[in-house]
């Protein structure tokens, strides 16, 4: 069964700013293949919820790595439900985003 995925206040301002540097820096176009390529990981975190890995840098969120994006997300196996914490660009600045995780969960 599918999980249902929530995303948080935080990972959604995160998305948003990822699209809006890429419709920026390359055009719409490019812009929208970023929104489908958010909205896969969505779909994969939905579908297979444990495919993120848990790392000890980053508990007690998982880690789903896509080619220019990580998602942090928790899961509650009660309510089968993922939490998208954090979206994050894989070109940015590591050390940032174990604070960021630690002021949103």
């Amino acid at each position: 069964m599918n999980f249902k995925v929530i995303w948080s206040k935080g990972s959604l301002e995160d998305a948003h700013t990822i699209i809006s540097f890429v419709k920026h820096t390359t055009g719409v176009s490019a812009s929208r293949k970023v929104l489908e390529k958010l909205k896969e990981a969505e779909n994969t975190i939905s579908v297979a919820p444990h495919s993120g890995k848990l790392e000890k840098d980053y508990h007690p969120c998982r880690v789903l790595h896509t080619k220019h994006n990580r998602f942090f997300y928790t899961l509650d196996e009660n309510t089968q439900t993922a939490k998208i914490v954090a979206v994050w660009d894989n070109r940015g600045n590591d050390r940032k985003i174990a604070s960021i995780l630690k002021n949103r969960q």
